[in-house]
């Protein structure tokens, strides 16, 4: 956490929030603006689970957004089918299928 000192009489005149900027507008200094990193998109891949998280600021070594992947990827069933003999057979995004009774 960041802390600034305002002085004796100086108040805070205004706060806005534009585009994940926070501009801080005091009664007697220059205003104060600090990027805010925000999740703004998840992408999940379909055939393995993964989960990408899609920040709202750049990298500041390639300029690019900044993604973040997470270490365990989701497990979830994506499809199931049904055998003869009545097995039913989930078809999972992460895991080896298993035969259910």
């Amino acid at each position: 956490m960041t802390y600034y000192y305002l002085g004796d009489y100086n108040q805070i005149d205004n706060i806005e929030l534009e585009d994940g900027v926070l501009k801080i507008s005091f009664t007697h200094n220059n205003p104060q603006t600090f990027t805010l990193d925000y999740i703004k998109d998840i992408k999940i891949e379909d055939e393995t689970g993964k989960v990408t998280l899609i920040h709202s600021v750049k990298d500041l070594l390639t300029k690019k957004e900044k993604e973040t992947t997470l270490i365990n990827n989701l497990k979830y069933i994506k499809d199931v089918t049904l055998d003869t003999g009545s097995w039913v057979t989930p078809e999972a995004a992460t895991e080896e299928n298993e035969k259910v009774w």
